[in-house]
């Protein structure tokens, strides 16, 4: 059984990216983590191997990045920073809008071409 890599995003991430999957964002660039695998979850006595996975290896990979799981817009998301992500295209860098309040930030993101290219997400790393 192998690790799969991380994939990098280009394009619309709301294709690319389902609910409750990660990303991480490392300058320009937008990174889909993979799911862990199968044999891990499956077994209760092996979720440190899980938080291994998780933590140290993709961590490894993106020091000093951040990580983020997708949300549902509708989400109660109150005191958690949020973010609307619109990976890059063509040659342009990923843009991170951070915000406080779903509402606003969706609105704030609204103002941008490249909108409907994005999609709203929680950070979970430190």
């Amino acid at each position: 059984m192998r690790i799969r890599r991380p994939r990098k995003l280009r394009g619309n991430i709301r294709k690319q990216v389902a609910v409750g999957e990660k990303v991480v964002v490392r300058g320009p660039f937008v990174y889909k983590l993979p799911d862990p695998p199968s044999w891990i979850t499956g077994i209760n006595h092996l979720n440190w191997i899980e938080k291994l996975i998780d933590g140290l290896l993709h961590r490894g990979w993106f020091k000093s990045s951040d990580i983020y799981v997708r949300v549902e817009p509708d989400e109660e998301q109150e005191g958690k920073p949020l973010a609307y992500i619109i990976p890059s295209s063509r040659n342009d860098g990923a843009l991170v809008l951070p915000g406080d309040g779903t509402k606003n930030l969706l609105g704030d993101a609204q103002i941008l071409p490249r909108f409907n290219d994005g999609a709203l997400f929680v950070k979970i790393s430190s």
